[in-house]
């Protein structure tokens, strides 16, 4: 990233600000259940924890595959940059199969999604849903669903903020 230190600054805090705003999600759904009589405020913190998670998930989306994998195409990436585009971050529903989401591939999904939940809507067998988001679109006229691991998200847009300096340090 050019030792772009704001765009850098930036992923990171946007994947701690992930992290928490799903273990926030979380505790305000429990809060409900135990405080009706605050539900509508409740309701209101739910809604806004939600929109703040989705804007910090297309920034960090944004920022990663136009500034970073767009600067490294496939063909010039070392093994660290390919095994990071490739980290498993969820599952991706489409044709009637269901196959690992790539880090990449999420980035994708995200910044092209037509619909999402908080948590997810699909019942996927061994993903704690509370933990994970839905994405839903269409390409070339086919429907996919994307069942991202947010934590999971956060943690490979955390690597993917500093590798290039890994990457210039493990090559001297």
């Amino acid at each position: 990233m050019d030792n772009n230190a704001v765009v850098t600054s930036s992923i990171i805090e946007d994947a701690f600000l992930i992290s928490c705003l799903v273990i926030a999600l979380q505790n305000v759904e429990q809060a409900i259940t135990r405080n009706p009589e605050s539900d509508i405020f409740l309701d209101d913190c739910q809604d806004s924890i939600e929109t703040m998670l989705l804007k910090r998930l297309l920034a960090t989306a944004g920022m990663i595959r136009n500034i970073v994998f767009e600067r490294y195409p496939p063909e010039t990436r070392d093994d660290e940059w390919r095994m990071l585009a490739d980290r498993k971050v969820g599952l991706l529903l489409r044709d009637g199969r269901d196959d690992g989401l790539t880090f990449r591939e999420a980035c994708n999904k995200i910044l092209h999604h037509r619909s999402y939940a908080f948590p997810a809507s699909v019942s996927v067998v061994g993903l704690a849903l509370q933990d994970c988001a839905q994405f839903s679109g269409t390409q070339q006229e086919r429907e996919w669903h994307a069942i991202l691991n947010l934590h999971q998200f956060a943690s490979a847009a955390y690597f993917c903020a500093d590798i290039e300096s890994r990457v210039e340090s493990g090559r001297k």
